[in-house]
């Protein structure tokens, strides 16, 4: 009878650790979900930055070649 209720009690310590347990592995989760959401904040800011810094790259090529094209123009009216 005595071992029975050691065995019990040890049922019981291994319940609370696997409780324990699971508890942790939630709160884990629960972090790395948050991190994870916050990951996916970042990435979107950096994509709209990214989007934002090709318009002005190519607002100045637009106008890199319209100057090119005046200096052309001028060139050819100077060597009339």
């Amino acid at each position: 009878m005595g071992s029975g209720s050691s065995s019990g009690f040890c049922h019981s310590s291994s319940k609370q650790e696997s409780d324990v347990d699971s508890f942790e592995m939630d709160l884990r989760v629960r972090e790395l979900e948050e991190r994870s959401s916050h990951l996916e904040s970042l990435l979107r800011e950096a994509e709209g930055q990214v989007e934002q810094m090709k318009k002005e790259v190519d607002a100045r090529d637009k106008k890199i070649d319209s100057l090119i094209r005046e200096v052309h123009k001028l060139k050819l009216s100077n060597s009339d």
